[in-house]
């Protein structure tokens, strides 16, 4: 259905629990899937960065953010850790588009199946992974 995201209703259905031959959950997997599609907008970025990590105490062996070339600050202790002692990082950066978050908040028909946000959940299995605002992953360059 999507040029872009492919669209797999079987992983869909599995993802949501729905055993074999569940009409009802494959037509509300396969609904939620076309109003998600219709609002859509995937875009991502993805780039290697130098980098290095600070720490607002002075204390080296502690740092609690990281510094990208052209002075990005990431303020988190688990991140520079991660981090460590790379020079150069990975950022990728992903989301489905802040359309896909709306439709995902908007309260549901009372008089829908018990399970049908799961079930759009259901329909992209990276999507939880997304959550709101969309996603980045960091990769370090070994040094």
């Amino acid at each position: 259905m999507s040029p872009v995201i492919p669209f797999d209703a079987g992983e869909a259905l599995r993802y949501f629990g729905a055993g074999p031959g569940d009409e009802t959950a494959r037509v509300l997997v396969e609904k939620a899937y076309r109003e998600l599609a219709a609002v859509m907008q995937p875009r991502y970025t993805a780039r290697w960065f130098r980098c290095h990590t600070e720490s607002r105490e002075g204390n080296p062996a502690r740092p609690d953010r990281v510094v990208l070339e052209g002075g990005t600050v990431f303020h988190s202790k688990a991140l520079a850790r991660y981090v460590g002692d790379s020079t150069e990082l990975f950022l990728f950066g992903a989301t489905l588009g802040s359309r896909v978050d709306s439709a995902l908040r908007v309260p549901r028909d009372p008089e829908a199946p018990a399970g049908g946000e799961k079930a759009q959940m259901a329909l992209f299995p990276g999507l939880r992974r997304l959550g709101p605002g969309g996603t980045a992953a960091v990769v370090p360059r070994p040094g």
